[in-house]
């Protein structure tokens, strides 16, 4: 079970519906679309993490996620929310930790990827053009 950012254990239950629509043939079928959220509903916010959490997980996962972890076990590291925005290294050198983190978030995000689309999509989306493969992968 996995929590959302408020802590709640929440389950992620995989949608249907989105596969068929990303595969579905229509006038804007080459347009990419991300969305945090139905038109109906609001996004929840928190002081201690980015205003727009959204975007902050799209342009910089490994930040987001790392924040987003020590927010909702504080008392399990002495890791702090500031300390967060410090990982040493470069995203693109794996022999440092945040290049190693992002190595491993990559990796995790293309393997579920891999699991849930058809072969043919998930080449479209992972494999043909890099920023669109990035942005899928930190989407997911």
């Amino acid at each position: 079970m996995a929590k959302d950012h408020l802590g709640n254990g929440t389950s992620l239950p995989i949608n249907p519906e989105l596969i068929k629509l990303a595969i579905q043939p229509s006038a804007y079928h080459e347009d990419i679309h991300f969305a945090a959220c139905q038109q109906s509903q609001m996004l929840p916010t928190n002081p201690e993490l980015p205003a727009d959490l959204f975007t902050a997980c799209l342009t910089t996962p490994v930040k987001a996620a790392v924040r987003s972890w020590v927010h909702r076990n504080p008392h399990v590291s002495k890791v702090t929310l500031d300390m967060c925005d410090k990982i040493p290294g470069n995203l693109h050198e794996r022999n440092t930790p945040l290049g190693e983190l992002n190595w491993i978030v990559t990796t995790i995000c293309d393997t579920i990827a891999w699991c849930l689309l058809p072969r043919e999509l998930f080449c479209k989306l992972f494999r043909q053009d890099a920023m669109v493969a990035t942005l899928y992968r930190n989407y997911l």
